[in-house]
């Protein structure tokens, strides 16, 4: 129930979100971190893709922007 333009928004809104939060699924380079913390990022990444390939488009978008509203606090 959201048009095209509402649709772009938020990914681009969501897209932004996971730059911060997963640097690494985007193909940046990260600040250093401990090897411990960058194992736990790319299990939460992978733990997300898993999530996001089971999930209808509908709940998907619940999941990201659960995510969305998670990294902004």
């Amino acid at each position: 129930t959201c048009d095209g333009d509402e649709e772009e928004q938020f990914l681009s809104r969501a897209k932004g979100c996971f730059t911060v939060r997963f640097p690494h699924s985007l193909g940046r380079q990260s600040l250093p971190t401990t090897e411990e913390e960058e194992e736990e990022e790319e299990e939460g990444i992978r733990r997300w893709r898993m999530k996001k390939k089971k999930k209808k488009k509908k709940k998907k978008k619940v999941l990201c922007l659960n995510i969305l509203l998670g990294g902004m606090k």
